[in-house]
Protein backbone atom coordinates (compact mmCIF):
# COMPACT_ATOMS: atom_id res chain seq x y z
CA UNK A 1 0.00 0.00 0.00
CA UNK A 2 2.97 2.12 1.19
CA UNK A 3 4.42 1.72 -2.54
CA UNK A 4 1.17 1.93 -4.25
CA UNK A 5 0.65 5.53 -2.60
CA UNK A 6 4.54 6.68 -3.21
CA UNK A 7 3.40 6.16 -6.68
CA UNK A 8 0.50 7.53 -6.84
CA UNK A 9 2.32 10.88 -5.51
CA UNK A 10 4.68 10.96 -7.77
CA UNK A 11 2.76 10.71 -11.03
CA UNK A 12 0.41 13.26 -9.44
CA UNK A 13 3.10 15.71 -9.37
CA UNK A 14 4.40 14.70 -12.32
CA UNK A 15 1.12 15.17 -14.20
CA UNK A 16 0.56 18.25 -12.84
CA UNK A 17 -2.58 17.63 -10.39
CA UNK A 18 -0.38 18.40 -6.66
CA UNK A 19 -1.92 21.57 -7.86
CA UNK A 20 -5.47 20.38 -7.69
CA UNK A 21 -5.57 17.16 -5.27
CA UNK A 22 -6.04 18.30 -2.50
CA UNK A 23 -6.87 16.99 1.49
CA UNK A 24 -9.98 18.94 1.28
CA UNK A 25 -11.58 17.15 -2.39
CA UNK A 26 -11.30 13.87 -0.80
CA UNK A 27 -14.05 15.31 1.56
CA UNK A 28 -16.52 15.82 -1.28
CA UNK A 29 -15.46 12.11 -2.92
CA UNK A 30 -12.98 13.72 -5.45
CA UNK A 31 -10.24 11.14 -5.21
CA UNK A 32 -7.82 10.17 -7.89
CA UNK A 33 -5.25 7.44 -8.38
CA UNK A 34 -3.11 5.45 -11.24
CA UNK A 35 -6.44 4.39 -13.22
CA UNK A 36 -7.58 7.57 -13.39
CA UNK A 37 -3.74 9.23 -14.22
CA UNK A 38 -3.89 6.83 -17.10
CA UNK A 39 -6.61 7.80 -19.00
CA UNK A 40 -5.81 11.49 -18.29
CA UNK A 41 -2.50 10.79 -20.06
CA UNK A 42 -3.84 8.62 -22.96
CA UNK A 43 -6.31 11.21 -23.57
CA UNK A 44 -3.94 13.84 -23.13
CA UNK A 45 -0.95 12.34 -25.46
CA UNK A 46 -2.83 9.79 -27.84
CA UNK A 47 -0.57 7.26 -26.25
CA UNK A 48 -2.50 4.03 -24.34
CA UNK A 49 -1.20 4.13 -20.93
CA UNK A 50 -2.21 1.55 -18.49
CA UNK A 51 -2.00 1.67 -14.94
CA UNK A 52 0.52 -1.07 -15.02
CA UNK A 53 2.72 1.08 -17.41
CA UNK A 54 2.34 3.88 -15.23
CA UNK A 55 3.27 1.91 -11.97
CA UNK A 56 6.57 1.11 -13.81
CA UNK A 57 7.20 4.64 -14.51
CA UNK A 58 6.81 5.77 -11.04
CA UNK A 59 8.93 2.89 -9.50
CA UNK A 60 11.83 4.22 -11.85
CA UNK A 61 11.28 7.66 -11.52
CA UNK A 62 11.19 7.08 -7.65
CA UNK A 63 14.61 4.71 -8.02
CA UNK A 64 16.50 7.26 -10.17
CA UNK A 65 15.56 9.85 -7.59
CA UNK A 66 16.94 7.92 -4.82
CA UNK A 67 19.86 6.90 -6.25
CA UNK A 68 20.40 10.80 -7.81
CA UNK A 69 19.80 11.83 -3.72
CA UNK A 70 22.48 9.06 -2.35
CA UNK A 71 24.95 10.00 -5.11
CA UNK A 72 24.86 13.19 -4.52
CA UNK A 73 25.28 12.93 -0.75
CA UNK A 74 28.01 10.39 -1.19
CA UNK A 75 29.94 12.62 -3.18
CA UNK A 76 30.16 15.62 -0.56
CA UNK A 77 30.56 13.28 2.20
CA UNK A 78 27.16 13.02 3.71
CA UNK A 79 24.61 9.91 4.73
CA UNK A 80 22.18 9.61 2.14
CA UNK A 81 19.35 10.79 3.31
CA UNK A 82 17.18 7.18 2.11
CA UNK A 83 19.71 5.60 4.12
CA UNK A 84 18.32 7.13 7.60
CA UNK A 85 15.84 4.53 9.09
CA UNK A 86 12.46 5.52 9.00
CA UNK A 87 12.10 6.42 12.68
CA UNK A 88 14.59 9.16 12.65
CA UNK A 89 12.87 10.76 9.22
CA UNK A 90 9.48 11.14 10.95
CA UNK A 91 8.79 13.13 13.61
CA UNK A 92 5.24 12.97 13.60
CA UNK A 93 2.99 10.21 14.40
CA UNK A 94 1.77 7.76 12.03
CA UNK A 95 -1.77 5.56 11.89
CA UNK A 96 -0.81 1.67 12.05
CA UNK A 97 2.97 2.20 12.75
CA UNK A 98 4.40 -0.27 14.52
CA UNK A 99 5.36 1.11 18.00
CA UNK A 100 7.83 -2.30 18.53
CA UNK A 101 11.12 -1.54 17.04
CA UNK A 102 11.64 -4.72 15.61
CA UNK A 103 8.45 -4.88 13.71
CA UNK A 104 9.18 -0.99 12.07
CA UNK A 105 12.56 -2.70 11.26
CA UNK A 106 10.80 -5.93 10.08
CA UNK A 107 7.96 -3.51 7.54
CA UNK A 108 11.02 -1.16 6.63
CA UNK A 109 12.99 -4.17 5.48
CA UNK A 110 9.68 -5.36 3.73
CA UNK A 111 8.82 -1.93 1.94
CA UNK A 112 13.08 -1.84 0.93
CA UNK A 113 12.97 -5.79 -0.59
CA UNK A 114 9.59 -4.62 -2.50
CA UNK A 115 10.86 -1.34 -4.06
CA UNK A 116 14.51 -3.08 -4.82
CA UNK A 117 16.53 -1.07 -2.43
CA UNK A 118 19.39 -2.41 0.04
CA UNK A 119 17.64 -2.87 3.48
CA UNK A 120 20.63 -1.55 5.35
CA UNK A 121 21.05 1.38 3.60
CA UNK A 122 17.60 2.14 1.88
CA UNK A 123 19.70 2.85 -1.74
CA UNK A 124 18.71 1.50 -4.72
CA UNK A 125 20.55 -1.95 -5.67
CA UNK A 126 22.21 -2.48 -8.32
CA UNK A 127 20.54 -5.05 -9.88
CA UNK A 128 17.48 -3.58 -9.41
CA UNK A 129 18.92 0.16 -11.58
CA UNK A 130 20.44 -2.24 -13.90
CA UNK A 131 16.66 -4.39 -14.68
CA UNK A 132 15.42 -1.11 -15.00
CA UNK A 133 17.69 0.29 -17.88
CA UNK A 134 19.53 2.86 -15.54
CA UNK A 135 23.44 0.94 -15.23
CA UNK A 136 24.87 3.89 -15.79
CA UNK A 137 23.06 5.30 -12.82
CA UNK A 138 24.24 2.37 -10.90
CA UNK A 139 27.76 2.16 -12.27
CA UNK A 140 28.76 5.54 -10.71
CA UNK A 141 26.51 5.32 -7.67
CA UNK A 142 28.55 1.99 -7.14
CA UNK A 143 32.30 4.07 -7.61
CA UNK A 144 31.13 6.42 -5.20
CA UNK A 145 29.90 3.90 -2.55
CA UNK A 146 33.05 1.97 -2.90
CA UNK A 147 35.94 4.49 -4.60
CA UNK A 148 38.83 2.56 -6.01
CA UNK A 149 41.82 2.60 -3.45
CA UNK A 150 44.26 5.35 -3.78
CA UNK A 151 47.75 4.35 -4.81
CA UNK A 152 50.36 6.16 -2.71
CA UNK A 153 52.87 7.57 -5.11
CA UNK A 154 56.25 5.20 -5.57
CA UNK A 155 59.37 6.36 -3.53
CA UNK A 156 62.21 7.52 -6.55
CA UNK A 157 65.13 5.35 -6.84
Amino acid sequence: MVVEKEDEFLLNDVTGHCEVKSAYLEHYGMRFNIEHYAKWLSAATGIKYTPEKLREIAHKTRMLVDAYNALCASMIGEEPAVSKPLEKLASFPVPGRPKDPKELRKVQIDYSLARGCDPETGIPTREELEKLGLKDVAKKLAAVANPPAKQLPRPKK
